[in-house]
């Protein structure tokens, strides 16, 4: 049986999330490089919600992550 795709929004929490702990920062310390509210992130982190684009540009900025790459499969 095919592995069900996973949502592609628990995709980018995971490796945001992935990302910021290879930085070495809480997410209180993301959020605020980012200039972000940190329950927003959490959400983000959790794969709920619609981050805006903008946002996602902000977190991949602080952490230089390449923004393609966190959206490949």
């Amino acid at each position: 049986m095919p592995e069900t795709p996973q949502d592609p929004r628990v995709e980018l929490g995971r490796r945001l999330a992935d990302l910021r702990q290879k930085h070495g920062l809480t997410v209180r310390g993301l959020a605020a490089a980012c200039e972000l509210d940190e329950s927003n992130l959490r959400v983000i982190e959790k794969g709920e919600g619609n981050p805006r684009l903008v946002t996602v540009l902000k977190v991949a900025g602080v952490l230089e992550a390449n923004l393609g790459k966190l959206f490949e499969g």
